[in-house]
């Protein structure tokens, strides 16, 4: 079970082998500032329940030392 740390999986593949008719957009969002690499995974859940929502998605601004209260939010 899991992959290794420096293991890519590719997400198209996962995400049509679960949902074969899936329309993938990609939003050209850039998810976190270049160096930043703690807080990458709640922010994308936090915008991808924001966009499911139909909420506006934080800026870079507004997401800045956010990731743990993100990440308790979604616990």
């Amino acid at each position: 079970m899991g992959r290794l740390l420096n293991d890519s999986p590719d997400l198209v593949k996962l995400i049509t082998e679960v949902c074969s008719d899936a329309e993938i957009m990609d939003l050209k969002t850039q998810q976190q500032e270049e160096g930043n690499t703690s807080d990458c995974g709640v922010l994308v859940c936090d915008e991808l329940i924001r966009q499911f929502q139909g909420l506006k998605i934080l800026s870079t601004e507004q997401c800045k030392g956010q990731g743990l209260n993100l990440r308790k939010s979604q616990a």
